[in-house]
């Protein structure tokens, strides 16, 4: 009995015992159970998030697709329009092509109060329905891209400025999602917005650029503003290579005087730390072919052809000759001919194949209206409109320095006058804009200081310091008659470009007429049959006052002018004199000109308003003479679109110039016969006289002989100078500044005339070939190409501003 109790309690406990321990069996047994239902339901809703997501991927590449064939339809229609019609690639025939192809301006609707901001955002059902103009592959029926049914293409144009077009192309589209998940259709609603504008102006890359090069190559070197101002020897050899570029020709001196056994001035005797990019013509100085590069006076310095780097040794750098590209041509070669002008085929980077108006020369926005003014378009003259638009963009100011306006229709023709605008001016500062002539000056104590861009009506002369950064976009002519440099500061090593007080120094300079440095008034010391050298303050005034061209004074820039009014000249003229023909009888001219254009209107560089226009077109022959190889000759050869024979005028040659005369309302090179204008000029000299030539030369003398701690050194000229007409500048060897010039920036202009010879015996900077002086040192600063914000009309790009993430419409 007692056995048996003790069993059953035995038994009783080891029940007990065994249902204790069932207790954690059963928990875990049933969170096993929870777990494998979350594992369960995780994966459930993994697989539901990576389809959405998978199928929210498949909607949005699907609008992005649908979206860039469409514009590439578009794009590549307005192409070949284009191309059909022989039409420039402006955006005004932009706007014509997608007018011809249905789609309207709609700005009234969406920009109602035409201030170029779209203030109502298109939906996804205005516009132009372009589903049917993408050619998207059809399947049921129905338009699809990777299983996406793209259900609309609209397409709302709106011309938000003068020069530019939005597109707002609104994507729908819809999606079935698969695998059973879920039983539902997923729609999409994504807009884009494209630009089309004109492109961005890529000279501002090049350390000169220029239509034509010609006497600029004489004594020059092109180098890095970086690398010439570089201290630090750890450094060396880091700095990027420089660009020189010629759109139409570039003419090389070469033993000009026979002396084949010295580099002296007939020769070129000019290094470019870099490469060379010619598009037109690469030519000797008589127009013929360049027989062998190697043998050239214009040389390279040595680069890195894969990084474009200079490269740089204990000695400085070293100078090698320039070598054609091969066919096909590769990065990093110092000289390209023939550089392409297609973007896509540029191997070695961009070249641009027009110099635009920095003042756009689109005819504005005519005030009573409101709208663009196509009365100006083209027109090759800065219109009332075209200013006015750029000078309500302009934020900047002047607000240190001497500064004097002179009033449009008043004079300055008093030295005590002139004295007070250079020295006292007559108002504390300029701020955005100023209608009249400026003069600026600038002292050490008293520095032209500058914020941002500041437009000017008027002309302007500036001269002296300059400290901090900014552009002048100046609407007549710049005149800068002697130093523009940048306050800097200097340290134990010397000059800290373009750096002052922890602020940076930069100065852009735009004109819409041209820009003159140094003493472009002074005539020439070789005339057509003798040489008589000028008197210091001696200037001449652009005519041929006596008809002797012995006695008539000439000079560098009117000899340049000759040159670059025959290239405008010669496009309004279906044929040229070629080899043999006759020069005064135009009916004999048998040279086919490849480059005629009937709708041209020709741009000829004059001296002053009413002065004659001299045009280099003529020669007593048309032949060589083979009993005098000295004997002069002129004509042109379409097989290498060249002008062969004489290279520039000595003087006022009636043989070898024509006449063009603005005061004759009939002169045929200006007029039509009927008194309409055919033609437009361009002055060199002040507009309207506003200031007496001779009072200007006075002044140019004076800062020459008194230029402070830059006596005995170059002319200084620290800026970006850009026009589309021409620079003409004359540093001659009698002076201080020893025929020698230093630009820390660039040269960009149509037409480059200048003359900065240097001095036969070297010093310090001295060409490796020939021991002279380097004339020209042209030192790139790629700093300055973001201060002038220059446009090219005759080449628009389409490029995508916006995607609009907040139109998605997705519905579950």
């Amino acid at each position: 009995m007692k056995l048996s109790q003790h069993a059953n309690h035995s038994i009783g406990s080891i029940q007990r015992r065994r249902g204790i321990a069932l207790v954690p069996v059963m928990l875990l047994v049933a969170g096993l159970a929870v777990f494998t239902m979350a594992l369960l339901t995780a994966t459930l809703t993994g697989n539901r998030t990576v389809v959405s997501q998978a199928d929210d991927y498949r909607l949005t590449s699907a609008v992005e697709s649908a979206s860039m064939l469409a514009v590439e339809k578009l794009w590549s229609g307005y192409l070949e329009y284009l191309e059909t019609n022989g039409k420039p690639q402006t955006i005004e025939n932009y706007r014509v092509y997608m007018t011809l192809n249905g789609f309207a301006d709609e700005s009234a609707t969406f920009d109602a109060d035409g201030d170029g901001i779209v203030e109502l955002i298109p939906g996804p059902e205005d516009g132009v329905d372009f589903l049917a103009g993408t050619e998207l592959p059809d399947r049921n029926g129905r338009a699809q891209i990777n299983n996406v049914n793209i259900d609309a293409v609209r397409i709302v144009r709106v011309d938000a400025t003068a020069n530019a077009t939005q597109l707002f192309l609104t994507i729908s589209a819809s999606s079935t999602k698969g695998e059973n998940l879920v039983n539902q259709i997923r729609n999409r609603a994504v807009q884009q917005v494209y630009t089309v504008e004109p492109s961005d102006f890529d000279g501002f890359e090049y350390a000169m650029l220029a239509n034509n090069i010609n006497c600029i190559f004489c004594h020059t070197n092109v180098d890095s503003v970086e690398r010439w101002f570089n201290t630090d020897p750890s450094l060396e050899g880091s700095f990027d290579r420089v660009r020189v570029g010629s759109l139409e020709s570039l003419v090389v001196r070469h033993n000009m005087n026979g002396k084949t056994w010295v580099v002296d001035d007939y020769d070129s005797d000019s290094f470019v730390a870099g490469a060379i990019y010619s598009r037109g013509l690469a030519i000797l100085h008589d127009g013929s072919a360049v027989p062998d590069w190697g043998d050239m006076s214009l040389r390279g310095y040595e680069f890195d052809p894969s990084e474009k780097t200079i490269n740089e040794n204990t000695f400085g750098l070293t100078d090698v000759p320039l070598a054609p590209a091969g066919t096909p041509a590769v990065p990093g070669e110092n000289l390209y001919l023939n550089y392409a002008s297609q973007y896509e085929e540029q191997i070695d980077g961009g070249m641009p194949d027009y110099f635009p108006a920095p003042i756009p020369d689109d005819g504005g926005i005519d005030p009573a209206t409101g709208l663009p003014d196509p009365n100006g378009i083209g027109n090759r003259m800065i219109d009332d409109a075209e200013f006015a638009k750029v000078a309500e963009d302009a934020t900047g100011a002047i607000t240190a320095g001497v500064v004097n306006v002179t009033s449009p229709g008043t004079q300055i023709t008093t030295q005590a006058e002139y004295a007070q605008a250079v020295f006292a001016g007559n108002t504390p500062s300029i701020n955005q804009s100023v209608t009249g002539n400026v003069i600026l000056t600038g002292t050490q104590d008293n520095p032209i200081k500058i914020d941002g861009t500041v437009v000017i009506d008027g002309d302007l002369i500036i001269e002296g310091w300059v400290q901090g950064e900014g552009a002048l976009v100046v609407r007549g002519n710049v005149f800068i008659p002697t130093d523009l440099v940048y306050l800097d500061d200097f340290d134990s090593n010397g000059r800290t470009f373009g750096e002052h007080n922890g602020g940076t120094n930069a100065l852009g300079l735009s004109a819409g007429g041209n820009i003159m440095i140094g003493d472009f008034q002074r005539p020439s010391t070789i005339k057509l049959n003798s040489y008589s050298k000028p008197g210091k303050y001696e200037i001449m005034t652009g005519n041929p006052d006596t008809g002797d061209p012995d006695v008539d004074k000439w000079s560098f820039a009117m000899s340049e002018m000759a040159l670059f009014n025959r290239a405008e000249w010669a496009r309004t003229q279906e044929f040229l004199p070629g080899l043999g023909d006759d020069h005064a009888d135009p009916s004999t001219w048998s040279a086919a000109n490849p480059d005629y254009d009937p709708a041209y209107t020709p741009r000829y560089y004059g001296y002053g308003d009413d002065t004659i226009i001299p045009i280099q077109n003529k020669s007593t022959s048309t032949a060589p003479d083979p009993l005098d190889p000295t004997a002069p000759y002129l004509y042109f050869d379409p097989a290498s679109d060249s002008w062969i024979g004489d290279e520039t005028v000595a003087g006022w040659d009636p043989a070898k110039l024509s006449f063009a005369d603005p005061n004759d309302p009939n002169d045929p090179f200006l007029t039509d016969g009927a008194g309409n204008p055919i033609a437009v000029t361009s002055s060199v000299g002040a507009t309207d006289d506003w200031i007496d030539p001779d009072l200007y030369q006075l002044a140019v003398e004076w800062f020459a002989d008194n230029r402070g701690p830059l006596d005995e050194m170059p002319m200084m000229i620290d800026a970006l100078l850009y026009t589309n007409n021409a620079i003409f500048s004359l540093v001659h060897r009698d002076t201080n500044m020893k025929g020698q010039m230093m630009v820390n920036g660039s040269l960009v202009a149509a037409d480059l005339g200048m003359l900065v010879p240097g001095s036969t015996s070297g010093g310090a900077n001295e060409s490796p070939l020939s021991g002279y002086a380097i004339g020209l040192q042209l030192n790139y600063d790629p700093r300055v190409k973001k201060l002038l914000n220059v446009s090219n009309p005759l080449k628009v790009e389409l490029k995508r501003t916006l995607w609009n993430p907040t139109a998605n419409l997705i519905q579950p």
